[in-house]
């Protein structure tokens, strides 16, 4: 290991010590100690040089002898020098290989010639030296001190000085400003010290010796050594020109023209420019890279400016300098800052959850001013609340707790405005993780914290309208549609696809034992990020079931109100999770904690208004309402424990006292719609028999329309009653369908049906009436079955009744014709009649009556119930053309189909049946039947699986495991009203070709047993049926881009193209004349793009511009200039507007130009003076960048690549250019040029 006897350096500390140092060594010519001088080579050790050195004196003797021609003097240090005779000297020691001379060890090896040879030692410097074996040589070490060390003497010191600070040097000024001074060692930093220096504009010309003189720093001393000549030069010269006379300067320029030729005179002028422009710049960049504002600017503009940090560098920056230089910041500040940390950081609120005013003085006893970072603010913005909610002080938690519930209830209540959604959103953010503050926080100890917990995770889970009580209940009249005891929430999806590869991996993974669970995956995803995925689940693996479980035991402490929240709170939580979070609730037990609070432990009836706290909870009940429609499991748990309810039941509501009948009226309803709930999966309370007295006085109550003394509460309930029955009817029907068998008779619903039909006789449209409605629909479908109704009432009574509702006279005055299940109502009551015998004629007119057409006409697209008042009048109306005629307009009718098929096929399993009839209607009862057996596995979405779906249309209660069916949506997917129809029509009609494309993605076109070109051939057949009238321009053209893509194995051959076929010429032939020769249509890049997306959502998330690369370089390598992918190519060419898409064809595939032989009118060309439905070809596009492109279109017609459309588009695009003023004359000279040629 080397080691130095010279002392460490220390760049912090002795950088400018030593830069002092060599600096004071120059100024001063300081002779050095020691100089080395360079020798001869050295001679060769011989027995002479041995003998020799026996007869001289040790180097250290001759040393000590004083010299004869050097005298001796004092306090001068002696120069040592070494001459070539000490040279010889150093030579003539003795070496390691003398082995004579130096004494062997008794242990050691004594054969010298066993040690390895060594190489020559030779100087790079001299090329004729002879060759001198390697020698080490044993150091004399006094001989070499004392040349070293010399004779050693003391100065004389006559005064001796106290070492003082230097006043005014470099050093003196490191402290200036409370800190070392850094090294400066850059460029960058050297230039700023020289510049900020005060002596800047005089450069010294000559290096000093004295040592009082100082320079700035000795880093800017150096940089001015680098730069001295130059500017010496420079100032001379301009020197020398300004002491010329005005005769002498013309003579010197006279005498450069005559030197110099014309050109070099030129140069030397134009380099003179430049170089005065470049030390301009230079200039600026200096003096911009020394002031901190430009360098921020310039530098680092996204980075927010501290500028109490950076106030000792520079004053501008000190904000207390002036006001306006504080108004400035904060300018700059509030620009910097992204909005949603402007509401996170800078909003305040009072303690009603109300942003403050920034503008406004609020007095200090309001008590809003606090010791946050801006105590002269009142107000509490979201990162101080968050951040006090974690205090020690426990009123200080409640105070916050209560001050965020406040602000989520405002947000909730103001939902659709920006502002408050966007403060909404920051509460789920994860960075914010305002759900796991709260969360924390029911954990608390204290019993006030813990109450303002439970409010603040209320506001944060509960929506608009789950606070509500009694007037909640009064609105069942979606509950009390067809099928309107079905949940259907909104579940945002994410959709992920698996290749063959991915999917092998995942299937071997499984044999293996290796795969992961959902819930597992789901475990690497921290609870900030869970929530604001889904608020439900995030919650859930929080533990609040849990957590829930022990503050509703019965010990517990907490007020009836604040349990009251957390029972609200598991109705949303199982409102939004379905089947699971049901199943999770009765798992942690609370289904018993609930009943035992809000039912079994309450008082009845409510006769004293003071005792609101005593009497059942009507949020306990509505839990168990939608705990039942989540699980079957959960539900015949509590069809058990709930016969408790039926005494809310048994008791009038006049028995309350005033103020609380509108309460009994809610507790009714509640326990209603449960019944109803557990009659649809087969569960029959044992004692619902007894209930026949109280549901007849409700119907009758309902009946007398006591709407103005009661705001309807008798119609809602009357309503609700006639719906239980209804499905009472379907349980009776078939007695061996319930639990316990036989515990609903046929006679038990029907007692109902007079004073129902007389409610159908009377009363005007109305929810009530239209459950009236429904229920006679349900009663005459079993009428084949049982065709007498009682002693006093027969069907045909019943028939009588409805022929006088509907009228003959054109109009339907009972009808709410605007609402889907009212039409849905009166078409499935004259389709029950019209399948009965008796009435199957008269019953059929009406269906096919202008009248009911009008109506389904009217709703079938408005939402489920209209698209299945559409499919039960087409089944009834068989006849396709009757139906065509009907509807006034047959392609409107033809359209109409299409609209309610497709859109059922993506409304998810409750739609399930519905849309496999209307797919077989109005699809494949189209076509015929090879094509229709061809097609049938894609159009009906693999009709093998739809088994697995309950069939909710049978009303097959004991096959239902659940009454929650969501519809799932992609995140950010447009809502139904905002998609466009016909697009989605076309995308369909075209799926299996993009299934067919999408091989390795498809299940179904893995699973289909027909050849590509079979599918393909039948789809374009099948479209030119379907789509007769109107398609989707950019669709059709995506759809025909992805079969010019596919590829075939057949048998005995290698892979071919399907395009090839002939089938598939023809078809591809006859599409392209309808698609391109369209002069009222086409498609630019953005819809072409738009139609990619929709077609091929479910596959791939490629973008479309990778998907046309490759369907150009298709072309290139197979196509040998066909002329359907000729012609397709063309017209995406000419009618894009994008100049990448263009761009790629004319220049990097220049060479297939030649093979698109397409004329104008095979791609709908007409010229750019032509009018168009989209606008002038290309206008619109951004000229500045299209040189290049311009130079292809130039390229391609100067070496007659094209022909036919391209030739004329290419001219034309070229010749508008002329007009254009931003195009440069040099590229409108050569254009010119071209066009002329």
């Amino acid at each position: 290991m080397k080691r130095s006897i010279r002392p460490r350096f220390n760049a912090e500390e002795d950088d400018e010590d030593l830069e002092q140092l060599q600096k004071e060594f120059f100024e001063k010519n300081t002779i050095p100690s020691a100089s080395v001088i360079k020798g001869g080579p050295p001679t060769s050790v011989t027995n002479q040089t041995i003998k020799k050195k026996e007869e001289k004196k040790s180097l250290f003797a001759q040393q000590r002898e004083p010299h004869p021609s050097t005298p001796t003097q004092k306090g001068v240090k002696k120069k040592v020098t070494f001459d070539y005779e000490d040279q010889e000297a150093l030579a003539s020691m003795p070496t390691l290989e003398d082995v004579d001379t130096m004494p062997l060890l008794d242990n050691g090896p004594n054969d010298m010639n066993a040690m390895p040879p060594l190489e020559g030692v030779v100087d790079p410097h001299n090329d004729n030296q002879p060759h001198v074996p390697a020698t080490k040589k044993m150091l004399d070490l006094t001989s070499l001190l004392g040349n070293v060390l010399c004779d050693v003497t003391e100065n004389q010191v006559k005064k001796v000085e106290p070492p003082t600070l230097k006043l005014g040097t470099e050093r003196s000024k490191q402290h200036t400003q409370g800190f070392p001074k850094p090294a400066r060692r850059s460029l960058f930093k050297m230039r700023m010290e020289a510049k900020n220096n005060n002596n800047k504009n005089a450069m010294p010309t000559e290096q000093t010796t004295t040592t009082t003189t100082t320079t700035p720093t000795s880093s800017s001393s150096l940089l001015q050594q680098h730069t001295q000549p130059k500017n010496d030069y420079e100032q001379d010269n301009i020197d020398r020109i300004h002491e010329m006379t005005e005769e002498e300067i013309e003579a010197a320029r006279k005498e450069i023209m005559d030197s110099l030729s014309s050109d070099s005179i030129a140069m030397l002028m134009n380099r003179g420019k430049n170089k005065s422009k470049e030390e301009q710049e230079n200039n600026e960049d200096e003096e911009g890279e020394e002031d901190l504002m430009v360098m921020k600017e310039r530098y680092f503009a996204d980075v927010p400016t501290e500028y109490e940090k950076l106030a000792w560098m520079d004053s501008r920056f000190d904000v207390n300098h002036s006001q306006p230089l504080l108004q400035e910041a904060e300018k700059e500040k509030e620009t910097t800052t992204n909005e949603e940390d402007k509401m996170y950081r800078r909003i305040r609120f009072d303690f009603q959850g109300q942003p403050i005013d920034p503008t406004k003085d609020v007095p200090v006893h309001q008590g809003l001013h606090h010791h946050g970072d801006e105590p002269d603010k009142a107000g509490y913005t979201l990162a101080e609340l968050f951040y006090l909610v974690r205090s020690q002080v426990a009123p200080q938690r409640t105070m916050v707790l209560n001050t965020l519930t406040k602000i989520l209830r405002n947000a909730k209540y103001n939902r659709g405005i920006e502002f408050w959604d966007n403060i909404l959103a920051l509460f789920l953010r994860p960075d914010v993780a305002g759900a796991l503050y709260l969360r924390s926080a029911m954990d608390d100890r204290h019993l006030i914290v813990l109450v303002s917990a439970v409010q603040a995770m209320a506001a944060l889970v509960l929506e608009k309208g789950d606070d509500l009580d009694e007037e909640d209940s009064f609105h069942v009249e979606q509950f009390n549609e067809y099928l309107g005891y079905v949940a259907r929430p909104i579940v945002y999806i994410k959709k992920e696809t698996m290749g063959l590869d991915e999917k092998f991996a995942t299937t071997v993974n499984r044999l293996q034992g290796k795969e992961k669970k959902k819930e597992e995956e789901e475990e690497l995803e921290d609870d900030a990020h869970l929530v604001q995925r889904d608020l439900t689940k995030g919650l859930l693996r929080m533990d609040i079931l849990a957590r829930i479980r022990y503050l509703t035991l019965p010990n517990s402490e907490l007020d009836s109100k604040s349990i009251e929240h957390l029972v609200r709170i598991l109705i949303r939580l199982a409102k939004s999770g379905g089947a699971d979070v049901c199943q999770s609730i009765m798992e942690h037990d609370l289904l018993d904690n609930i009943l035992q609070w809000g039912v079994l432990k309450r008082d009845w009836p409510m006769t004293h208004q003071d005792k609101m706290d005593t009497y059942p909870s009507l949020a306990a009940i509505r839990l168990l309402t939608v705990l039942a429609q989540g699980s079957r499991r959960v539900a015949e748990e509590i069809n058990k424990k709930a016969t408790h309810l039926l005494q809310y039941l048994a008791t009038p509501t006049h028995v309350a006292c005033p103020s609380l009948q509108n309460r009994a009226y809610a507790l009714q309803i509640e326990t209603i719609k449960l019944l109803r709930i557990l009659v649809c999966y087969g569960l029959v309370m044992p004692t619902l028999q007894d209930l026949q007295e109280p549901m007849m006085t409700w119907l009758r109550a309902g009946l007398i329309q006591q709407q103005q003394d009661n705001n309807g509460l008798d119609d809602a309930r009357a309503a609700t009653t006639i719906s239980l029955l209804e499905i009472s009817l379907h349980a009776a029907a078939d007695p061996h369908k319930t639990t316990p068998p036989h515990a609903v008779d046929w006679h038990q619903p029907t007692a109902f049906v007079p004073v129902i039909l007389a409610i159908l006789r009377t009363r005007e449209p109305s929810m009530l009436l239209d459950t009236a409605v429904g229920y006679f629909a349900t009663l005459a479908s079993y009428m084949d079955r049982f065709p007498s109704v009682d002693d006093t009432t027969t069907t045909a009574d019943i028939w009588k009744v409805i022929v006088e509702k509907l009228g003959d006279n054109g109009t339907i005055t009972s009808i709410r014709s605007h609402r889907s299940n009212s039409v849905l109502r009166y078409v499935q009551l004259l389709g029950a009649f019209a399948s009965a015998k008796t009435f199957k004629s008269d019953a059929t007119d009406r269906l096919a009556s202008p009248l009911i057409t009008s109506l389904v006409k009217q709703v079938h697209n408005n939402d489920f119930l209209g698209r299945l008042a559409m499919g039960s009048w087409a089944i009834h109306v068989k006849d396709r053309s009757d139906r065509r005629k009907l509807w006034g307009n047959e392609n409107d009718y033809d359209t109409a189909e299409m609209e309610s098929t497709v859109a059922s096929m993506h409304m998810g399993a409750l739609e399930k049946q519905l849309a496999r009839n209307m797919v077989q209607l109005c699809v494949l009862d189209r076509l015929d039947s090879k094509l229709a057996s061809t097609l049938a596995l894609f159009y009906l979405q693999d009709a093998d699986t739809t088994a697995d779906y309950p069939l909710l249309l049978d009303h097959n209660g004991p096959r239902l495991q659940t009454l929650v069916y969501p519809d799932y949506q992609e995140q950010n997917q447009k809502p139904p009203e905002e998609i466009d129809t016909l697009s989605s029509i076309t995308a369909w009609v075209f799926s299996p070709i993009d299934e067919m494309y999408h091989m390795e993605k498809s299940r179904l076109a893995r699973k289909c047993m027909d050849s590509s070109v079979d599918v393909v051939a039948a789809t374009l057949e099948a479209a030119g049926i379907l789509l007769n009238k109107a398609v989707d321009h950019a669709m059709a053209i995506v759809s025909l881009m992805k079969l010019f893509m596919m590829t075939e194995e057949l048998a005995g051959e290698e892979e071919r193209e399907i395009f090839w076929d002939d089938r598939i010429t023809r078809q591809v032939n006859q599409w392209l004349d309808r698609l391109l020769l369209n002069k009222t249509k086409t498609s630019d890049a953005e819809s072409l793009e738009s139609a990619w997306r929709r077609s091929s959502s479910a596959h791939i998330r490629q973008p479309f511009y990778q998907f046309y690369q490759a369907f150009v370089a298709q072309y290139a390598s197979v196509s040998f200039g066909h002329s359907g992918f000729a012609r397709l190519l063309a017209y995406i060419l000419i009618h894009s507007d994008s100049m990448d898409y263009k761009y790629l064809v004319w220049s990097d595939h220049c060479d297939i130009l030649s093979t698109i032989k397409v004329n104008s009118e095979e791609v709908g060309y007409y010229g750019n003076n032509q009018s168009h439905p989209n606008g002038k070809i290309g206008e619109g596009e951004t000229r500045r960048n299209s040189t290049a492109l311009l130079r292809a279109y130039m390229s391609a017609l100067a070496e007659n690549k094209v022909e036919g459309s391209l030739r004329e588009f290419a001219m034309n695009e070229l010749k508008d250019v002329l007009n254009k003023e931003d195009v440069s004359n040099h590229l409108k000279r050569d254009i010119s040029d071209l066009l002329k040629k």
